[in-house]
């Protein structure tokens, strides 16, 4: 009844789902997703309907050859997904689709999984500028000091992008010893990139940074 054409339809077979919250409809919910009449519904149900079952299943579908429910997938997970399911999901760090190498070192900060530091460091060298930027932003969300030298290596990137995200994350990460490297980049010729080298240098604070500002 989800794919009715009557939303009044599918909307009362929704609460009815809801109501039996019974998590044998999970693979079916899933099946919807495939379908872009019934994917919103289909990913509202499974948020609402998420437990243990439900993660390992949308977890599979990770893995899916059909690349809208492998995003639908990861737009529910980046939701529902908890600590404990950290391991479950570094993997998918190495996935072969780079929105969802994004999505699981995106998730995995999002998480607090800071064992991942190193594998998601990795993906700095990434062919995809995309998985670089989330790694970036990963690294820079779980204050990962141990990966200080790679992004300062990427304050020279060819990408204003890379290089801007790259400024961010030394700041959140707030280490004082990555202020030369953030001072240097303040000199920059994209004002993008100057940008975020004097909004990372407020936040080292110091007076090295001070100077700098």
């Amino acid at each position: 009844m989800l794919q009715d054409p009557d939303p009044g339809v599918q909307a009362a077979a929704s609460k009815a789902l809801l109501a039996i919250r019974n998590t044998a409809v999970v693979p079916y919910l899933i099946g919807y997703l495939r379908d872009l009449s019934t994917m919103e519904t289909a990913k509202w149900l499974l948020m609402e309907l998420a437990d243990d079952k439900t993660v390992r299943r949308l977890l599979s579908s990770l893995r899916s050859d059909q690349i809208v429910v492998r995003r639908a997938a990861a737009d529910i997970l980046s939701t529902i997904a908890t600590r404990e399911d950290a391991p479950a999901l570094a993997p998918f760090l190495h996935n072969e689709d780079y929105r969802i190498r994004s999505f699981a070192a995106r998730t995995l900060a999002w998480l607090g999984a800071i064992e991942y530091t190193g594998e998601i460091a990795s993906l700095l060298k990434d062919e995809n500028e995309s998985v670089q930027a989330a790694a970036v932003e990963a690294l820079g969300g779980l204050k990962a000091k141990g990966a200080l030298k790679q992004l300062q290596y990427l304050l020279t990137d060819k990408s204003a992008r890379i290089r801007s995200l790259a400024v961010w994350a030394l700041g959140e990460i707030g280490d004082r010893n990555a202020v030369p490297a953030i001072a240097a980049a303040a000199g920059h010729k994209d004002s993008e990139v100057r940008r975020a080298a004097a909004r990372a240098l407020g936040d080292l604070k110091g007076e090295k940074a001070l100077k700098t500002l």
